[in-house]
């Protein structure tokens, strides 16, 4: 087992249901062996609700800030044989 180091930036993602793009928080773990993006979002109403009063790409700014400089780490395994 290693320890992965984190890190996040915020991105944009095609929208669905009438939304044009909607910002998400992805998270990069090194040792990650995986074809798929670790993607967090809020769920729509959640956005919608913080959108009334503040950008959601601020918040996730500010994740991926604390993240950033928090030197944050998990354990990874290698991914087992089939």
């Amino acid at each position: 087992m290693t320890h992965g180091l984190l890190t996040a930036e915020v991105i944009s993602c095609p929208g669905r249901l009438g939304d044009m793009v909607y910002h998400a928080l992805q998270i990069n773990v090194s040792g990650f062996a995986s074809p798929y993006v670790l993607t967090l979002a809020l769920p729509a109403i959640g956005a919608r609700a913080l959108a009334a009063q503040a950008d959601p790409a601020q918040l996730y700014r500010a994740i991926s800030d604390a993240i950033n400089h928090g030197l944050i780490s998990i354990d990874i395994a290698p991914p087992e044989a089939a």
